[in-house]
């Protein structure tokens, strides 16, 4: 049976994180674990609130220094450098909008 990936990476070998908004992502640098530098997933339930309509996957980006766009790029808090989380996939009715699409 063929391997199960999501991201380009095996299942069993992820760390999923939850968090309830962008704003919850950005205090949660992955960096603080040196284990997660390419298998680092974060789980978004909604862009400004809980369930606003969009639910977003990031993974983490341990090389990426992009600005912070509240979307597709996210810079946690206590990061002065590189490393920042990178929109890998979304869903719900403003994820389109958020993007400018």
């Amino acid at each position: 049976m063929p391997e199960t990936l999501l991201f380009g990476i095996p299942l069993w070998q992820l760390e999923v994180s939850c968090f309830d908004t962008i704003a919850d992502l950005r205090t949660f640098p992955a960096a603080d674990n040196p284990n997660w530098t390419q298998r680092a997933i974060a789980q978004v339930f909604g862009q400004a609130t809980v369930f606003d309509g969009q639910f977003l996957w990031y993974s983490w980006d341990p090389t990426s220094a992009l600005a912070d766009d509240g979307v597709s790029t996210i810079k946690p808090t206590q990061i002065s450098g590189s490393g920042r989380w990178r929109l890998s996939a979304g869903f719900g009715s403003s994820f389109a909008t958020a993007l400018g699409s």
